[in-house]
């Protein structure tokens, strides 16, 4: 009998540790998305990048035009909040046949959403900010990135510049 309330306990404390880290939270310095993604792509843009503004007031996000040298169509990237990719079935229709996109966030880059997988680079970067010892400036914002067929821009940059462009 002991032994069965001393486990319920040790899973209501890890559940509550693991909702703490899983919880959102408000870097205290986000990145500006247009600065963060020149970090990016650096050399590789070709012109000035464009932005507006797209979702509600609770979950703002920015949609970036970036044109880049070898690439028929600019990129199109959008700052989404984690861990939804519920905004990936609207995003899909920015997308021309034939297009590619990629889901970025810190140092996960992927064609396709994987929710679990994301859940524990969160709770890991929330530990790791917990201890100040976390290397990324803004690990709340993930990109969704989308790329012409003739354009291979993506998967040759380093996306985690995005995070430490903040720091």
């Amino acid at each position: 009998m002991k032994w069965g309330l001393r486990a319920i306990l040790a899973a209501l404390v890890i559940l509550s540790l693991g909702l703490k880290f899983a919880a959102p939270y408000r870097a205290t310095q986000d990145v500006e998305p247009i600065s963060g993604l020149a970090s990016v792509l650096g050399s590789h843009l070709s012109g000035p990048m464009s932005h507006k503004g797209w979702g509600s007031a609770e979950n703002p996000s920015w949609i970036i035009t970036a044109p880049v040298t070898g690439c028929r169509e600019p990129l199109t990237i959008v700052t989404v909040i984690p861990p939804s990719f519920n905004a990936a079935v609207a995003l899909a229709s920015f997308e021309r046949p034939g297009d590619r996109h990629y889901f970025a966030y810190l140092d996960w880059i992927s064609s396709q959403p994987d929710r679990w997988g994301l859940l524990r680079l969160r709770i890991w970067q929330r530990a790791q900010q917990m201890l100040h010892a976390s290397a990324y400036g803004s690990p709340r914002v993930m990109l969704y990135i989308i790329e012409s067929s003739d354009c291979r821009v993506v998967e040759a940059v380093s996306w985690r510049k995005y995070w430490l462009a903040g720091r």
